[in-house]
Formats: C-alpha cells, structure tokens, sequence
C-alpha cells in the first residue's frame, strides 16, 4: 500500500506545481491580475476558465485523496498489505488520474462524478477489509 500512497502524493505535489506555473503564466501573460489571487475576488481581473478550473481540481485532491491516505495508514499499521489491498491502492490512484482527466478535459459532469463515486467505492472497499481482517483477529 506504500507505493499508491506515495503516488498520490506525489501526483497532488505535481498538480500544485501545475497550478502554480498556470497561475504564474496567466499573470505574466496579462490574463489574470496578480490582485485577484490575494483574495480569489472576480472583480480583481479573474484568470481564464481553465486556470480556475486547474485551482478547483488542486482543491478537490485535496478533499477525497487524504481520506485515502489515511486509510492506507491503517492498512499499514494492522499490517494488511495482500494482493486486494494492493489492488484497491493503484485502482484509488487511477480513479484520481481518470477524475483529473475528465475535469480538466471535456468536465463531462457525469462522467467526472463517476470518477469521483469510484474513488469512494474504492475506499469504503478498504475500509470493509481492514474492518473483516479486525473481526476476524477479534474472535475467539
């Protein structure tokens, strides 16, 4: 469960740097007013849509993936790291990579929520074998 893990938070440092440069490139550019990034105030010269959009999927990797995370944290602290949990980790992190795609390309809403439902789909799977390895470690 490691490597995911690591994956994803690399994949959301590489987003941040993605952002970062977009915004920079929009100001240097003229399409956006350094002001606006102080307070996010549309009235400040706001970027294009696609330099927003960028800052909304920085945001939404920052919602879902740390629940991952930690979910893998406690993968690793009850030791459980057979082949499904494996599975389920790299599975997670395509899911972010397939939401990604759909938002910052065609932002088709079904199909981005889709991706989005799938990667929660992937966590309460987790979450179910982490909770029957603890039953059955609990039983007599």
């Amino acid at each position: 469960m490691i490597f995911p893990m690591a994956a994803m938070v690399f994949y959301i440092w590489l987003a941040a740097i993605f952002l970062f440069l977009s915004r920079v490139k929009a100001v240097r550019e003229n399409r956006a007013l350094a002001k606006y990034f102080r307070v996010y105030d549309s009235s400040q010269g706001a970027p294009s849509e696609r330099v927003l959009r960028m800052g909304q999927h920085y945001d939404n990797l920052l919602q879902l993936p740390p629940l991952f995370l930690l979910t893998g944290v406690v993968c690793l602290h009850y030791q459980l790291h057979g082949p499904a949990v494996v599975v389920l980790g790299w599975a997670f992190v395509g899911s972010r990579m397939l939401h990604s795609i759909i938002h910052l390309g065609s932002n088709h809403i079904l199909k981005r929520a889709g991706a989005f439902a799938l990667g929660w789909a992937i966590i309460i799977a987790l979450w179910i074998l982490i909770l029957v390895q603890q039953m059955a470690h609990s039983m007599p």
